[in-house]
């Protein structure tokens, strides 16, 4: 994050040392410390769930991309076949039961009478 040498820390601490005092310099450094552990957490806290968030996009996009190859690997194992085709053997397989109804309905009629 901050690339920072010895001698760069040796400058921060002298110039805070004539700045604070001391007598204050142990507290503010502590406090100084405080706010540096709860930054870092921070930023992990937030690195964390941008990570989570990435990878639960990636599980989500492989899933929906697994789904589309099961749906066109369906396809591919289905028959394919004229859809005219089955319309007119149901059609036709309808019509004589149509009229094997009727003739049942008729004899019924002319046996009762």
């Amino acid at each position: 994050m901050l690339d920072m040498g010895f001698w760069e820390l040796i400058a921060i601490g002298v110039i805070a040392l004539l700045v604070i005092g001391p007598d204050r310099l142990p507290e503010v450094a502590r406090t100084m410390g405080r706010w540096v552990g709860r930054a870092r957490a921070y930023i992990d806290s937030i690195r964390n769930t941008v990570d989570k968030e990435m990878r639960l996009q990636e599980l989500q996009s492989m899933m929906q991309q697994s789904e589309r190859n099961d749906l066109y690997e369906m396809l591919e194992e289905t028959p394919k076949t004229n859809p005219n085709e089955d319309l007119s053997a149901k059609k036709d397989s309808n019509d004589s039961a149509d009229k094997s109804q009727i003739d049942t309905s008729a004899d019924k009629a002319n046996k009762s009478s």
